[in-house]
């Protein structure tokens, strides 16, 4: 099944993630996605520490990618995919003001 999220985080990249119950997890590394009870659950490993962290997506608030983890290749191809959604007309000025 596809979803308008597939493959929003990548693997190994650090996130900070928020709940729509208040909670913030600092730095908490994505490591896939896992079925639970026919739900998709977010699957996470929390930084320097061997505890995991699985949350339902319908109670994600937000996940900011945690700035010190962004290298050269993922900041390449990030930038290639938004030129690509650009050039398939996915986005546009608008979109790129107000998410400046």
């Amino acid at each position: 099944m596809s979803t308008f999220d597939d493959d929003l985080m990548a693997q190994g990249i650090e996130y900070n993630v928020g709940t729509n119950g208040g909670f913030l997890f600092k730095e908490a590394i994505f490591t896939g996605k896992k079925m639970h009870n026919g739900k998709e659950m977010l699957c996470f490993k929390l930084h320097n520490t061997e505890k995991r962290l699985i949350i339902n997506p319908s109670y994600m608030a937000f996940a900011l990618e945690y700035e010190g983890n962004v290298n050269d290749i993922i900041n390449a191809q990030a930038t290639e995919a938004w030129e690509g959604d650009k050039a398939d007309g996915k986005t546009n000025n608008e979109t790129s003001r107000r998410n400046a």
